[in-house]
């Protein structure tokens, strides 16, 4: 059945899931809620979302809002594989991170900056917060720094709502030319979005924007505005030039403004390529108007579908008979590295070979570390076109270079299987030879029987799979062969006996012949591998390839609520955190140590080996994840996932961001009083939350989720600055519970809480007395 979908077309959070359900083939029975004329505030509405917001969908009858646990609800339900929101905790917790980053400051700042104007508050730009958007685009320039898309190589959900949010931004005239990798990654998103639609989504709400903003502009020019808008017309296409206003003189002697051409399609892609055949001083093809603003809802160009126009940049022309070398960075022991080569092979791709030496240290020279800043081999250069991860990179060679889908078939399920054997690969047999072997090799440690017995069990595991079968993911080679055959091999290196499972040893023995140049590369990159071993054993030096048990990092300060939130998840999951203590309140976030680190220069941030992630949600997402015992904590299930990520959301936004407006500028000494304003908000909120509670002992459902971790922190501060929580009865009652129930409470909130009161009470106290010395000198 469809699912319902109440939104608006020019929202948009509402463009950025109507978009992903297209990537999705996901269909919509659209519901049209005019915010402006106050549908959202209808019983009827209220019953379906009391916090009365778009988009909302309703998946027969699993009734979902907030854009952004939408677009991971729909992924993880819908979507035929993991790519746009990957399973594995690390990837997921970037494009987290980076969706995190969207709601809280990128397209946050944008509303703060230029929603006054668009709702005819304001005729002009505070200066403050277009300050505030300069430097969430700054800070999305440095991430952005050799990346291809916003949480690494491949497109994401995170690049689904950053790139909404750009194309938003545009509309108000901001230039994103100063960020020279903000621009290149909006071209790819627009380039790899197209396919989908993303002209045609985004047309009507752009339109929308440009309009309204530039009316309202127009308002605080008291004297006559002539305005003009260049059209190039090109057959079907059509490029508008405008707005960046320069004072003028006419020949009337008139004051006016002229509006500098400043190059955008009338779709809002902000797309600026002109047709190759447009030639300025002929014209032959095309021609240019001038349309007065107020004639614009008159143009009827304004009107045409967007899949008309001739803006989608030109695909890739490919010769037959043309290679650019591909570069691999590799070292000839490792296993990944191997396998990559032998896929190389089989698709007829030359590699251009380039040895890495761990042990030199190769892989964190600063040339290295700018292809591949997570500095690991197999690493490959596609003529720029930069990608590391073994399993990614033999998918990439099929896909790109495969005279057939073959090895990585394009159905659906074959290639469902393809990837389960490539993860099994990965997660069980990889992982449990190095769990086994690491001990032994680096630190002489006795052998362990029960981490044996795992090697064991893999190695069951693929013999059954190989049962009756010639292949281990179906009735034909496939990159899945060669990636396992490359790893039982290193099982033979290690010295493992293998001699039990005999369909191992047959499937083995076929892909010795059956794999291209399996013995030139394999077999002798397997010997170097046994040496290097053995070699390790005899100097007892540490592996280079296999990382240490660091503990996890987190630069936190315990007065602040995200901090402490993410605090009690790990309290709660029995995880030890190394604690480095942040005061930001004297700036030490601000340093240049910390800011090479972390550019977003905020707190919480999280270091776990070679992981950097910032934005408390996506912390504590991944915690979970990677280190949660309990899957209830984080639930499997798109639908219970989905509520979560809902109430996290919540969280963000409007609870912890009202409690933080109203009593912040106290605490700060800026005012004397809460705003009302946003005291009203808070409140609100505080409603919903007690509505949320309503018959269950948790804000997700009747488990403790981190949704119950990242909320409790945030009422806890409510009501440490004097907030009746009291007022509201399931609230209160779900506060008790969790305060005398969960796990780490007392450490992770109660007794930060108690130190904030003391230093606030202190303040206070302190501010107290100098009136009374003020009014006995008086």
């Amino acid at each position: 059945m469809p699912i319902d979908c109440y939104y608006l077309p020019p929202s948009p959070p509402c463009r950025t899931i109507v978009l992903l359900a297209k990537a999705l083939g996901v269909h919509f029975n659209f519901k049209i809620v005019n915010v402006m004329s106050g549908d959202h505030m209808k019983a009827e509405y209220l019953q379906i979302n009391p916090q009365h917001t778009i988009p909302t969908i309703d998946d027969n009858g699993f009734i979902l809002w907030e854009s952004r646990p939408i677009m991971i609800y729909l992924v993880s339900k819908y979507a035929k594989n993991d790519s746009l929101y990957p399973k594995d905790p690390k990837q997921k917790a970037l494009v987290d991170q980076m969706i995190f980053f969207d709601a809280g400051s990128l397209y946050s700042n944008m509303g703060k900056c230029y929603l006054p104007v668009i709702k005819g508050l304001a005729n002009s730009i505070n200066e403050e917060d277009l300050k505030r958007v300069e430097k969430s685009f700054e800070v999305l320039n440095l991430f952005l720094e050799g990346r291809q898309f916003a949480a690494g190589e491949n497109l994401s959900i995170a690049d689904f709502t950053i790139s909404t949010t750009i194309c938003t931004i545009l509309c108000f005239d901001f230039d994103i030319s100063r960020y020279d990798n903000v621009a290149a990654y909006y071209e790819r998103c627009k380039e790899s979005l197209e396919r989908y639609g993303f002209e045609e989504v985004h047309a009507v709400g752009v339109k929308a924007f440009t309009e309204i903003y530039h009316a309202n502009l127009q308002e605080s020019i008291s004297l006559r505005v002539r305005t003009l808008i260049r059209v190039y017309v090109h057959r079907s296409s059509l490029y508008t030039r405008a707005i960046t206003q320069q004072p003028a003189m006419f020949d009337n002697d008139e004051a006016e403004t002229r509006f500098t051409a400043v190059e955008f399609s009338p779709s809002g892609s902000g797309c600026s390529k002109k047709p190759l055949a447009f030639d300025v001083q002929r014209s032959k093809v095309g021609y240019f108007q001038d349309i007065r603003i107020q004639d614009l809802q008159q143009a009827s160009w304004l009107d045409s579908p967007c899949h008309n126009l001739a803006c989608a940049p030109p695909e890739r022309l490919q010769s037959p008979d043309f290679k650019m070398p591909i570069d691999l960075y590799h070292t000839a022991v490792s296993g990944p590295c191997r396998a990559v080569r032998l896929v190389a092979a089989a698709v007829g791709v030359d590699l251009n070979l380039k040895n890495i030496d761990l042990r030199a240290g190769e892989h964190m020279t600063p040339e290295f570390l700018k292809i591949n800043p997570q500095h690991t081999v197999p690493t490959l250069n596609d003529n720029g076109f930069y990608l590391w991860e073994s399993r990614a990179i033999m998918t990439y060679l099929v896909n790109q270079y495969g005279k057939n889908d073959s090895l990585y078939p394009k159905d659906p399920k074959k290639r469902a299987l393809v990837d389960q054997r490539l993860y099994f690969d990965m997660g069980t047999l990889y992982q449990s030879l190095g769990n086994y072997y690491r001990p032994i090799i680096l630190e002489n440690a006795t052998p362990d029987q029960a981490k044996y017995e795992k090697i064991c069990d893999a190695l069951s595991l693929l013999d059954k799979f190989l049962e009756g079968e010639n292949y281990v993911a179906g009735k034909t080679l496939t990159i899945a062969d060669f990636a396992l055959a490359v790893n039982v091999n290193n099982v033979k290196a290690l010295g493992f006996d293998i001699n039990k499972y005999s369909n191992i040893l047959k499937w083995h023995t076929r892909m010795e012949t059956e794999i291209p140049k399996y013995k030139e590369i394999d077999v002798v990159g397997a010997k170097l591998f046994k040496d290097f071993i053995e070699n390790m054993k005899k100097i007892n030096v540490q592996l280079i390839s296999l990382i240490p048990n660091m503990p996890v990092q987190l630069y936190y300060m315990n007065m602040s609520p995200p901090c402490r939130a993410v605090v009690l998840v790990a309290e709660t999951i029995g995880l030890e955190l190394e604690l480095i203590e942040m005061n930001i309140l004297n700036g030490e976030h601000l340093t240049p140590e910390y800011e090479q680190i972390n550019p977003q220069k905020t707190i919480p941030f999280m270091i776990d080996d070679d992981l950097k992630l910032s934005e408390s949600r996506a912390i504590m997402c991944y915690l979970a994840d990677q280190y949660g015992q309990d899957n209830n904590l984080y639930p499997q299930t798109p639908e219970a996932r989905a509520v979560v990520n809902q109430r996290l959301y919540f969280d963000m936004d409007p609870l912890l961001s009202s409690i933080s407006a109203s009593y912040y500028p106290v605490f700060k000494k800026l005012a004397d009083t809460c705003d009302p304003a946003q005291y009203e908000k808070m409140v609100n909120a505080f409603q919903l939350l007690d509505k949320f509670l309503e018959g269950q002992d948790y804000v997700a459902g009747n488990n403790l989720t981190i949704a119950d971790c990242a909320m409790v922190a945030s009422v806890a501060a409510a009501e440490s600055f004097g907030f009746d929580v009291g007022n509201f009865e399931n609230v209160s009652k779900w506060l008790e519970n969790i305060k005398t129930t969960v796990p780490g409470y007392e450490k992770a909130i109660a007794e930060p809480i108690e130190a904030f009161k003391k230093i606030y009470l202190e303040n206070s106290q302190g501010e107290h007395e100098e009136e009374e010395e003020k009014e006995e000198e008086e």
